[in-house]
């Protein structure tokens, strides 16, 4: 009779461990998958949207061109720079002074388009940096710098001022330093 009642509380303790452990198994997997009122299998990471229905809007259109977006964006923009270069160049002509305050060294005449040395600014992989850099020495005086692409290069150029003249170019790269804009010049 010891026998019995000894087999019955190991049985009665290994039905007890069982339903333990697989009442906490079930737990555990409840937390990471549940079933929607539909019946399909929902994870933690999809209950965590909004089920808020999206508003309608008549004005929004679902094709959108972007193509055209971004260009009638970069006509906008070169609108915008050359606005900028033709206001800047426009004011230092008129008043003779550089942004107001300085007298500017370099004339049209002194910096020579093709010259054999290049002032150069600063190279950038993005050409919006460059122009921001440009439209900074412009409103410096410095009313020749222009962004250039080297061939072979994938760099934005700023060049200050271009001369035939190494001592002229020299000058100008003093006269950045004296502004905080590091330059050097470089023979072509």
């Amino acid at each position: 009779m010891g026998r019995i009642i000894r087999v019955l509380i190991y049985a009665t303790v290994i039905i007890a461990l069982y339903l333990v452990v697989t009442t906490y198994v079930n737990s555990c997997q409840d937390k990471s998958v549940s079933t929607s009122e539909t019946g399909a299998l929902v994870s933690e990471t999809d209950t965590m949207t909004d089920n808020l229905p999206l508003p309608v809007d008549s004005s929004f259109e679902a094709n959108i061109d972007y193509h055209e977006l971004d260009s009638e964006v970069a006509e906008i923009e070169e609108d915008m720079i050359k606005d900028d270069r033709s206001d800047q160049s426009g004011s230092e002509q008129n008043n003779g002074v550089n942004g107001g305050n300085e007298q500017n060294d370099f004339t049209q005449s002194q910096v020579a388009s093709g010259g054999k040395y290049l002032v150069m600014a600063g190279s950038y992989l993005i050409r919006d940096n460059a122009e921001s850099m440009m439209s900074n020495l412009i409103r410096m005086g410095f009313t020749t710098a222009e962004v250039v692409v080297f061939n072979n290069s994938q760099y934005h150029t700023v060049l200050a001022g271009r001369f035939n003249n190494e001592d002229k170019a020299r000058q100008m790269v003093d006269q950045l330093r004296q502004k905080g804009i590091e330059s050097y010049v470089k023979a072509r």
